[in-house]
C-alpha cells in the first residue's frame, strides 16, 4: 500500500469543489536531499514525491519488548515495606483504641464522682534517665580530639553566617566511628548551639540510584525551607553510589545553613571523606578512665545505691575496662536500676554487679 499525499490533496480538492477548493493545498515539495535519502533508503517517488509503504514501516517498527517480571528480592523488598506499613498501621490502631478507652474511663469516673485514672497507659511518665539529653558538647563523653574538631566546625558554622550565610557555599563533615559512640547526640548539640533544628535522613531507607538521590534531594530542600541542619545518618551504602553521593554533595554545598552532617561507620567513609575533601570528625569508644566516670554519671540517680562490690571491688572499673559505647553503658545503666527497683520497691534501690552483667547481657551490642 502506498500513499501518495499529493494525488490525495488533489483528489480531495476535485471532490469538495468550489468554495472549498482553496482551503486544501497540495503539499509542498520535499527537499531534494530528503528525496535522495528516501531514494537510498529503497523507497520508491512518484512525481518527486516520497511514497512510503505503510504496511512495511508498520510492520518494521521495533516493538517494546515486555517489561521483565519483578526479580524475587524486589518482590520481597516490597511484601517487607508492605508488612512494616500494615504493622505501623496496626500499631496506630491499637494507640488509638487504648486512648479511647482511656478518655471514656476518664469521663465515666467524672461523672459518678470517682477518682480519675491516674494516667494514660500509651502515654504514662517514663523515669527521667531515659529521656537525658545533652545539650551542650560539655555533656558529651568525648576524646579531645574529638571535641576540639567538633568545636571548630560550631565556630566554621557561625562565621558563615555572619559572613552573610546562604551567599557562600556550604560545607559538608563526616561523624564516623562505632555504632553508639554519640554521633547523633553530637549532630542534635552542635544544632542546638546554632539555633537551628534538626532534620534527620536514615540513609539506610533510601533506594540506591537516582531514585534514593532525588529523595536525598528534596529532605535537603525541606531543611533547607526550614532553617534547619540536615544530618544523614547511617550513610556507609549511600556514600559506596556514585550518583548519591555526587547528590549529597551538591546538596551540602546549596544548603544555607553551611552545615550538613553525615554518619557513618564503616571504614570507607574515611576515603570517601579525603577523597571529597571534606571535614572528618573520628568518634571513638570511651577509654577506662572516660568509661569509669560513665557508669558512674548513669548510676548517680535518687534512690539507687551501690552494692558491693561494684566499686570497692573493683566491678565498676572492670567494667570501663571493657570500653563499651556510651549508649550502651546508659542503656544497660538503666536496664540495672529497673531490676533493682522492682526487686527492692521505688525507694533505696540497689544495684548490684550481677543487675548490671545481666542488663549488659540483654542490650545488644
Amino acid at each position: 500500500m502506498y500513499a501518495d499525499f499529493g494525488a490525495v490533496a488533489a483528489a480531495l480538492a476535485s471532490t469538495l469543489g468550489g468554495a472549498h477548493a482553496e482551503r486544501v493545498a497540495p503539499l509542498p515539495r520535499p527537499p531534494p536531499k530528503l528525496v535522495a535519502a528516501v531514494v537510498a533508503a529503497g523507497a520508491p517517488t512518484k512525481h518527486g514525491l516520497a511514497c512510503v509503504d505503510i504496511t512495511a514501516s508498520a510492520a518494521s517498527t521495533p516493538r517494546r519488548a515486555p517489561a521483565s517480571p519483578p526479580s524475587a528480592a524486589r518482590c520481597a523488598a516490597r511484601s517487607a515495606r508492605r508488612a512494616v506499613r500494615a504493622a505501623a498501621d496496626a500499631r496506630r490502631v491499637a494507640v488509638g483504641a487504648r486512648e479511647a478507652a482511656h478518655q471514656a474511663d476518664a469521663r465515666r469516673a467524672s461523672a459518678s464522682g470517682a477518682p480519675p485514672p491516674l494516667a494514660s497507659p500509651t502515654r504514662a511518665p517514663a523515669p527521667a534517665h531515659r529521656y537525658h539529653q545533652p545539650t551542650t558538647l560539655a555533656d558529651l563523653t568525648l576524646a579531645p580530639s574529638t571535641a576540639d574538631a567538633l568545636i571548630a566546625l560550631l565556630a566554621r558554622a557561625r562565621a558563615r553566617a555572619a559572613l552573610g550565610g546562604g551567599r557562600i557555599a556550604g560545607d559538608a563533615a563526616l561523624l564516623h566511628g562505632p555504632p553508639g559512640v554519640g554521633k547523633s547526640a553530637a549532630a542534635a548539640v552542635l544544632a542546638a548551639e546554632l539555633g537551628r533544628p534538626l532534620v534527620t535522613v536514615d540513609a539506610a531507607t533510601l533506594t540506591p540510584g537516582r531514585r534514593g538521590a532525588a529523595s536525598l534531594a528534596v529532605s535537603a530542600a525541606v531543611a533547607a525551607s526550614t532553617g534547619a541542619l540536615l544530618l544523614v545518618d547511617a550513610a556507609d551504602a549511600l556514600l559506596a553510589d556514585p550518583v548519591a553521593a555526587s547528590a549529597l554533595l551538591i546538596a551540602a554545598r546549596r544548603m544555607p545553613t553551611g552545615l550538613t552532617l553525615v554518619s557513618a561507620t564503616g571504614p570507607g567513609a574515611a576515603a570517601w571523606a579525603a577523597a571529597a575533601r571534606v571535614r572528618s570528625v573520628a568518634f571513638r569508644l570511651p577509654n577506662a578512665d572516660a568509661g569509669a566516670a560513665l557508669w558512674r554519671d548513669a548510676l548517680r540517680l535518687p534512690g539507687v545505691c551501690l552494692g558491693p562490690g561494684v566499686i570497692d571491688g573493683g566491678g565498676l572499673a572492670a567494667l570501663a575496662a571493657r570500653r563499651l559505647a556510651p549508649a550502651r553503658v546508659a542503656v544497660a545503666a538503666a536496664a540495672a536500676v529497673d531490676a533493682a527497683h522492682a526487686r527492692a520497691g521505688v525507694l533505696h534501690a540497689i544495684v548490684t554487679m550481677d543487675d548490671l552483667e545481666a542488663a549488659l547481657g540483654a542490650v545488644p551490642v
